[in-house]
This record gives C-alpha cells, structure tokens and sequence, in this order.
C-alpha cells in the first residue's frame, strides 16, 4: 500500500507471537525486511511494499547470544549486526550469512551499532565514544571520531551516503544530536 497524504495506506506487519519488534531494515533490493524482537531476529518477504509470507526467524547463536541485526551488505548477501549477552551487555560484533545461514563473530570489542561501509568493504562502529573502521574481519583501522574527554555525550546510530563520501551519527550533547561529516575520500 502507498501512504496517502492523509496518512491513510499505511500497512502493519503483523506480531504473530505478540512480541515487540524494532529496528527494521530493508535489503538493498527490496524484497526483504530484516528487524528484531525480543529473542531473536526475524526477516520477512516484502513485495509492492507489503509482506509477501510470513516472518521467518534467523536461527539462534549456538554460544547463546543475541543477534541483533542493523545493516545489510550492498550486495544483500549478509547482515551485520552487534552481540547481546542474554542478560543484555553487548558483547561483540557478527556478520550472519544469508547463504550459508551462518553467524561469523568478527570481533569481540563491545560496540553499540555497527554497519557495512558502502561497498562492503569495511565496518564502521560506534563503542558509546568512539565512531571506529575496520575492516571484515574486525580490525580496527582507525578512529574516524572520539567524543572529547570529560564529555558525558555518547555516539548512537552511524550511518553512510550511498557514495561513502558522507557518514552521519547521532551523539547525545548539549549541542547537537545528529553530526554530519564529508571525506574527501571514502574510509
């Protein structure tokens, strides 16, 4: 359904199991949906905008941590997402395969959000101060931001132009909640 300029269209994907769901991402194609819930994420089949089938949850981690997805790699291949321990604590950072149906844990730094760079190249995560790089396999290239020291603000959501010449982030302050920067090269 579209949205009309009243508002009216607007299309719910159904709670089968009643449970809360949040942080919902698209595929690059469009034919997906991938967001969480409570115990685990969940993916669902999109086509002219509406659910197309049922939710299907991603498996379980065997250690028992919680996937919680938050981006897609450009090719629609993969989904980054951070750990949870189950009693809450991030714990870490794992790229799932869609492919394979396989969690690779790629490092184990706490982090709060993580996303592929454009052209899944490389990560870029945020660890509450710090906005950081690395590369697929978790190695921190370098710090791309770091909140001042003495500051009490901490770094949110990171996200990336199409192009990798912008990167935008949310940092809680006095000042401003959302920060804008441009590259003269992409990271």
């Amino acid at each position: 359904a579209r949205i009309r300029a009243d508002g009216s269209g607007l299309g719910k994907l159904g709670s089968e199991n009643g449970g809360s769901r949040w942080y919902p991402i698209v595929s690059p194609d469009g034919k997906w949906l991938v967001a969480d819930s409570q115990e685990q994420p969940f993916r669902v089949p999109l086509a002219g905008g509406q659910a197309a089938g049922p939710a299907e949850p991603l498996p379980k981690r065997e250690d028992g941590l919680v996937f919680s997805a938050t981006s897609w790699s450009p090719d629609g291949q993969s989904i980054v997402g951070t750990l949870q321990s189950p009693a809450g604590g991030s714990t870490g950072v794992a790229i799932f395969d869609l492919r394979k149906g396989s969690y690779r844990t790629v490092s184990k730094q706490p982090v709060q959000v993580v996303a592929f760079l454009p052209g899944g190249r490389g990560l870029a995560w945020t660890t509450g101060t710090r906005l950081q790089v690395a590369d697929l396999d978790g190695r921190v290239s370098r710090d791309l931001y770091a909140v001042p020291e003495g500051s009490d603000s901490r770094i949110g959501w990171v996200s990336f132009s199409p192009d990798g010449k912008r990167i935008a982030w949310n940092q809680f302050t006095d000042e401003s909640d959302i920060w804008l920067a441009s590259f003269d090269k992409a990271p």
